[in-house]
């Protein structure tokens, strides 16, 4: 990008077309996600909308994915993203309410919180990781009663939550949880405790750096 600005036109043109035309030599499945997330990485702004925007509604379930989140995160579209819920798709309604962390709108707030009780863990997951980026009070608490519900998909959700937020208050919960009778809970808590002593690492290793300057 630094060396040719359009190159992320360039690789955005090896996706799928609108037309479907070059569909026989288009990057698609995982070779064509890779490339919408390197290009969600490199290409700010709604230049590329126009030429990618179709491909959230792709019959490639890995493409469709990815663009919806691509998109989602250039039109900051609370109304958008309600819209994407409507899909059968989990993986593309979980993207869909990705796309709108950090917008701080009453209908997007209002969104994330109808989010909460989803059918999908992952777009249940998002609704408090997005609410929690807004500052909205109790979430926390929230979160922490989930972790002892009984259902084991609830569990499983607290836990990948809390290791997204990586709050420090969340790690003796996330040490119980490893525990857990659920093998899906304890490997997600496992994975989350372990990013979060990584953020603690990570926050040490600042402080160290600003004491000696």
């Amino acid at each position: 990008i630094s060396i040719e600005p359009s190159f992320d036109v360039k690789l955005a043109k090896q996706l799928p077309d609108r037309t479907g035309s070059n569909y026989h030599t288009a990057l698609t499945g995982a070779r064509g996600a890779r490339v919408l997330e390197l290009l969600d990485d490199v290409s700010p702004g709604r230049r590329l909308v126009p030429l990618l925007a179709h491909l959230a509604e792709s019959f490639d379930p890995l493409l469709r994915e990815k663009a919806t989140l691509f998109v989602g995160r250039r039109i900051q579209s609370a109304a958008w993203a309600a819209k994407q819920l409507e899909q059968p798709d989990n993986q593309v309604r979980a993207s869909a309410i990705e796309s709108i962390w950090g917008v701080d709108t009453p209908a997007a707030r209002t969104l994330l919180q109808r989010c909460k009780t989803d059918k999908s863990d992952h777009v249940a997951g998002n609704g408090f990781v997005g609410l929690h980026m807004l500052g909205e009070p109790g979430i926390v608490e929230e979160i922490q009663n989930m972790a002892v519900a009984d259902s084991n998909k609830a569990r499983a959700t607290a836990a990948w939550t809390m290791g997204k937020i990586a709050d420090p208050s969340f790690a003796e919960q996330l040490a119980s949880l490893v525990k857990d009778e659920d093998k899906i809970v304890r490997g997600t808590a496992l994975q989350s405790l372990i990013g979060l002593r990584r953020e603690e690492a990570k926050a040490a290793a600042v402080q160290d750096v600003e004491k000696i300057l």
